[in-house]
């Protein structure tokens, strides 16, 4: 009959209308999720390639970082040692303190380069050049000793033991605390106590 025939066109007119919204729709999922997984994967491709920049980076600049360092902390602790050589307080056993002080200092940044992939030959290179740039500013001081002012040596002194101070407490401390957890508080007590006995004895 006629009235079938309009409600089965009907029927079919909304049944097709539905099937045609919901391949719209799915087609338009597919579209946003195939956007979010691309953009997913760039941003995967760009963090690794960050990554593998500033590991580089990274790599090029620790051995430059730790010599500029160990030269600010260095060099006015020569240019002090020089100043007080051939003076009646002046001992070896300072020397001897000294040294006790600087060695976990370069053991360290000898470590921290290794580990950032400057070859051997090249780590030793840098410390020799550390080690005759110090030589040759103890020997500036001790040029100048005689001809310079007692504020001129408690100056040097002041920066020198200010630039020790500054490279324990944000380098070395830190450093110590974050690989040996607790036990670097006593390890600090008896390097101090090792310090002012060897520096306070006679030879």
């Amino acid at each position: 009959s006629p009235h079938m025939a309009w409600a089965i066109s009907r029927s079919l007119a909304r049944r097709l209308r539905l099937a045609t919204d919901s391949r719209v729709a799915v087609e338009h999922n597919l579209d946003r999720w195939r956007q979010s997984l691309i953009d997913q994967v760039e941003l995967d491709l760009l963090l690794r390639e960050d990554s593998t920049t500033l590991e580089g980076l990274l790599q090029r600049s620790a051995p430059l970082a730790i010599v500029v360092g160990t030269l600010i902390d260095n060099i006015p602790e020569s240019v002090v040692i020089g100043m007080n050589v051939g003076e009646s307080h002046f001992s070896w056993s300072f020397l001897l303190a000294v040294f006790i002080s600087n060695f976990p200092e370069a053991l360290s940044s000898a470590v921290g380069m290794k580990q950032a992939g400057t070859k051997t030959i090249q780590i030793l290179g840098l410390w020799i050049g550390v080690v005759v740039l110090c030589g040759l500013c103890a020997a500036v001081g001790y040029s100048l000793k005689n001809n310079t002012s007692e504020l001129f040596v408690g100056l040097a002194q002041a920066v020198a033991g200010g630039a020790i101070l500054a490279m324990l407490a944000s380098t070395m401390m830190p450093e110590a605390y974050e690989l040996g957890g607790g036990s670097v508080s006593f390890s600090t007590i008896l390097g101090f106590l090792l310090g002012f006995f060897i520096a306070s004895s006679s030879f």
